[in-house]
């Protein structure tokens, strides 16, 4: 009995996977539309992602990445000490509401 499995060439293989990496599309949906089977998708995207290069072997940043890099954890810092300062001082309202309501008793 023959194979009734589809040659799909390499460009049809990474225009789907593209779908899904880039248009946020899920695996199942991007099948559907293509009428190939989900299963045959998500190993072509699990062999993308295979391939993409780990974080330790991606190129280090240039100046204006790692500018904004330190913009953006100087302003996350910031964040986190807004949010200290706003819960404990919603901590102390809540102390002082429960204390003015048991001195009104």
């Amino acid at each position: 009995m023959g194979s009734a499995r589809g040659k799909f060439t390499a460009e049809y293989k990474q225009n789907a996977v593209e779908l899904v990496s880039n248009d946020g599309v899920t695996i199942a949906g991007v099948a559907e539309n293509l009428g190939i089977a989900p299963q045959t998708l998500g190993n072509w995207v699990k062999k993308w992602r295979e391939s993409l290069p780990e974080p330790d072997e991606a190129e280090p940043l240039n100046e204006s990445e790692r500018r904004e890099l330190l913009r953006l954890r100087a302003e996350r810092n910031d964040q986190e000490k807004r949010i200290q300062q706003q819960d404990m001082e919603l901590r102390f309202a809540k102390k002082c509401a429960a204390w003015l309501a048991k001195t009104e008793q």
